[in-house]
């Protein structure tokens, strides 16, 4: 893989980057959520506004109204979207839910890709360990509340010690992630107080 955008991925950069200081912003999207201890996490308009950038759909096949680009171009939207702090859905909807899509049935695919695809919908990423420390494997249930008679069941086996792993990962990201935002949310306020007290 080489270690330069080609003039696409450049140009879809560009768009993410200038997109997500304007519209993801710390002060737009971050704080004004937390202050009104929203319980979604994210603005619904936003999540619109990824959708007629095309952003949504960016791993969705074309034949299935995306822009059937790869994970180099998800991962350069995900750069812009954690460079400006800027809540929402696109990691489990536009990449883990649209990458699991793809390889359902046609049905499947035409029921939920062109909600994914106009911003209109969003996925959240279910999972149950089960006897993690045996090694009996992972039973997941995903419900979709769009319809209760929708179920899917499927049974992974995973050694205990790549779900400790992963788990264990994963907590340090969060920590991470959550000791960053605190810093630049403090270093923003700082900011917006001196601007004012120099007004």
């Amino acid at each position: 893989m080489p270690l330069y955008h080609n003039e696409d991925q450049a140009m879809l950069a560009e768009t993410a980057s200038q997109f997500m200081a304007d519209e993801g912003a710390i002060a737009k999207q971050l704080r004004h959520w937390r202050d009104r201890e929203c319980k979604d996490g994210f603005g619904h308009a936003l999540w619109k506004q990824f959708g007629e950038l095309g952003f949504t759909g960016i791993l969705v096949s074309e034949e299935d109204g995306g822009l059937g680009m790869g994970h180099v171009e998800a991962g350069i939207v995900l750069e812009e979207i954690g460079r400006n702090l800027t809540p929402s859905p696109f990691l489990t909807s536009s990449v883990l839910a649209a990458t699991a899509l793809g390889h359902a049935s046609a049905d499947l695919r035409a029921r939920y890709l062109p909600g994914l695809v106009s911003g209109d919908s969003v996925f959240a990423v279910l999972s149950r360990y089960a006897a993690m420390f045996w090694g009996k494997g992972l039973h997941q249930t995903a419900t979709f509340s769009a319809d209760r008679e929708t179920n899917i069941d499927a049974s992974f086996w995973w050694p205990a010690v790549i779900s400790m792993l992963g788990f264990g990962l994963f907590f340090v990201a969060l920590v991470l992630i959550r000791t960053n935002t605190h810093i630049r949310l403090r270093r923003a306020d700082a900011l917006e107080a001196r601007a004012r007290r120099a007004a």
